[in-house]
């Protein structure tokens, strides 16, 4: 059993329910995993300050122990107990890990299968492998059978929907008539994020259409914040009662997938985004929160505000495309793996911004790199910026062949998904500066690989027991394939 260290500060306290046998918690695989174990770089502060309980209780619905830890070759987490309700103790582990960072780190402890029951557990620190510094932290749980959710969050960052794994393959759009949002479908596109939501007219009939062509909507409230730009002023409604009306409107339709609370606003809105944030986590723990930030240098600032963090790297033509795997990597990497990472892949031309007309939209083959090198770096999840996009101009032929382009692209990512939602990586030998990943599914293993240059290169893949058995057209189109 895998467990994120997360706890109720008061002793005794029961936890909601998680996954089967596990203490009860929205983390695990049925929420977001708490972060666990926290080492902070503020010095030594063993006890009585050795650990303190984290102040904020989040979407999972439990709190963290935050450890102090700045010597990151000596000290070591963890050991912990489970003991039972007769005193008895069950396990005692310890991690095979140090803090690998002077900054921070979290932990993950691992149990045993527990029976349905009241246990305590212990964590404490180690020094040198061997000697226990200062007296455990001691928390109590309950294990307890799960309450199902709606959407959740499992413990590797996939998205659960009625119980199933969902990759979610979306487009960023402004129209939300039956046309585009069937044209949408079509294409193997299966969420959407409508900019104009929750100002939008009727969004209960929104959500209808999205529904009946079988797409999940990433519903947005990021405008109702006063001040912002967009802010839809509205008389004796403060930005949280108009945040409150469409939660509370909306939180059971079927098509909801999650609340969109924040697009690139900074740090500096941060009171008004950690309020948004407790807002949905009390008013509905069936859907997470997600949102899209813009500097990369700033991703950690948001950890406590969102249950999934986004990034929008938009290189072309000002940079290359590897951008896209650069952000997407700081984005994991600020959640410290505990958290998703989803990409907004860039679908369009800076020129319909920017008026500059050297900024060109990215070729098919930008297109298709910069979305596979989201998937090669960990993206668990695709919202493409934009459909509304793609019709700007007058000429309906720039616009199919935009959209085929598109589509084609979501087809191949659609037929990936069972891949993405379960496949185990595949530890392989590239020697080359391709970007690559190898995923194995149901005894096929497959390649995701894009070569980052303008050039052509060569490369070799040393896969153990592997055999080529089939050749997409997807990757011969794009490589010359030898044995």
């Amino acid at each position: 059993m895998r467990l994120a260290i997360a706890m109720l500060a008061a002793m005794g306290a029961s936890l909601l329910a998680g996954t089967p046998k596990v203490p009860e918690g929205h983390w695990g695989r049925n929420l977001v995993p708490n972060p666990g174990l926290e080492i902070e770089a503020s010095g030594w502060n063993l006890p009585p300050g050795q650990c303190a309980w984290d102040a904020a209780e989040k979407h999972s619905g439990a709190r963290s122990l935050r450890f102090t830890n700045t010597d990151k070759d000596v000290y070591r987490l963890v050991t912990a107990s489970v003991a039972a309700a007769d005193g008895r103790v069950i396990a005692t582990r310890r991690s095979p890990r140090q803090a690998e960072t002077q900054e921070s780190a979290y932990w993950v402890v691992d149990l045993p299968e527990l029976a349905v029951g009241r246990y305590t557990l212990a964590v404490g620190l180690s020094y040198l492998d061997a000697l226990r510094v200062g007296e455990p932290t001691r928390a109590a749980f309950r294990v307890a059978e799960p309450v199902p959710r709606k959407v959740t969050l499992d413990e590797t960052g996939r998205l659960i929907v009625e119980g199933k794994p969902f990759f979610p393959l979306g487009l960023y759009l402004g129209p939300t008539e039956d046309e585009h949002l069937e044209r949408i479908a079509q294409a193997g596109f299966n969420a959407i994020l409508c900019y104009g939501y929750g100002a939008g007219k009727d969004p209960r009939a929104y959500l209808d259409r999205a529904a009946k062509h079988g797409l999940k909507v990433i519903y947005s409230i990021k405008d109702f914040y006063e001040g912002s730009t967009w802010h839809p002023k509205q008389a004796g409604m403060s930005d949280l009662d108009q945040m409150r009306r469409h939660i509370t409107d909306l939180r059971e339709h079927p098509a909801l997938l999650a609340w969109y609370t924040n697009d690139e606003l900074g740090p500096e809105w941060m009171p008004k985004l950690q309020a948004a944030y407790d807002l949905v986590c009390e008013l509905d723990p069936d859907h997470p929160a997600f949102q899209v930030l813009c500097v990369p240098s700033q991703n950690h600032l948001y950890y406590g505000v969102t249950d999934i963090l986004g990034v929008d790297p938009y290189p072309v033509p000002r940079h290359p495309v590897t951008m896209v795997g650069e952000w997407m990597d700081t984005a994991r990497a600020a959640t410290w793996w505990a958290k998703p990472a989803w990409c907004v892949p860039q679908v369009f031309q800076w020129a319909n911004y920017s008026q500059d007309a050297k900024d060109r939209e990215p070729t098919f083959d930008e297109k298709r790199a910069m979305i596979c090198l989201a998937l090669i770096h960990g993206a668990q999840g695709l919202v493409c910026h934009s459909y509304n996009d793609l019709f700007k101009g007058d000429d309906k032929a720039v616009f199919e062949r935009r959209w085929n382009e598109v589509s084609a692209i979501a087809g191949e990512v659609a037929k990936l998904t069972p891949v993405l939602l379960e496949g185990r990586e595949v530890a392989a030998d590239l020697r080359s500066p391709i970007r690559f990943r190898a995923l194995e599914h149901n005894g096929a293993t497959s390649i995701l690989a894009v070569n980052t240059s303008t050039v052509p290169r060569d490369a070799r893949v040393d896969l153990p027991k592997a055999k080529w058995t089939k050749r997409l057209g997807a990757l011969e189109s794009a490589f010359d394939i030898a044995e």
